[in-house]
């Protein structure tokens, strides 16, 4: 779950970047989806952004009596990262910037 957060959290900041901002220091996935250019904020509206920014601080504090999520809940967060990763990728090939992928070819 860590991973699916971090992958989100570094598409979101190189939307950001691509404007000509510099990221904020955060984890925070609300604070950079609101940072991030319009079109990719309105294709971010089908994404639980809530639920997986908050999946940082469950997954590296779980409460110590129970599972921090189960597997349904696992899977839609990494899906919901996923779709924050191609989002980004589409935003990135928008602009037409095609030599650099989110993704390992």
């Amino acid at each position: 779950m860590f991973f699916a957060h971090q992958a989100a959290e570094k598409a979101l900041k190189a939307v950001i970047a691509s404007s000509g901002a510099e990221p904020t220091r955060t984890h925070d996935l609300v604070f950079l989806h609101r940072r991030c250019h319009e079109d990719v904020q309105a294709a971010l509206a089908r994404v639980d952004v809530d639920a997986l920014s908050a999946v940082l601080t469950v997954s590296r504090y779980p409460e110590i009596d129970e599972p921090p999520f189960d597997r349904e809940q696992a899977a839609l967060r990494v899906a919901d990262a996923a779709d924050v990763v191609d989002i980004a990728q589409r935003h990135f090939d928008d602009l037409g910037l095609h030599g650099s992928r989110l993704t390992p070819a």
